[in-house]
């Protein structure tokens, strides 16, 4: 798990990326990651203090991650 000024972003199986927040309103952040029409990604789905990304692939999941670290990052 990788901490990011109050996002954690976590593996979750083969096809997943389960990302934990404080900050941010998992439901706004959805509607974001949804907007960067990410290639991979298959669904988003808010909780209260979750997002579930749920990928096509496994070498989808690697770059999803990679990508919203970097636009976290910023």
């Amino acid at each position: 798990m990788k901490a990011i000024e109050g996002l954690d972003i976590a593996q979750m199986g083969s096809h997943g990326l389960l990302l934990r927040t404080d900050t941010y309103v998992p439901a706004v952040l959805g509607a974001a990651i949804r907007e960067l029409a990410l290639d991979g990604v298959a669904d988003v789905v808010p909780a209260e203090t979750t997002l579930l990304v749920r990928c096509d692939h496994a070498a989808a999941q690697q770059a999803v991650q990679h990508r919203l670290e970097e636009v976290v990052e910023r």
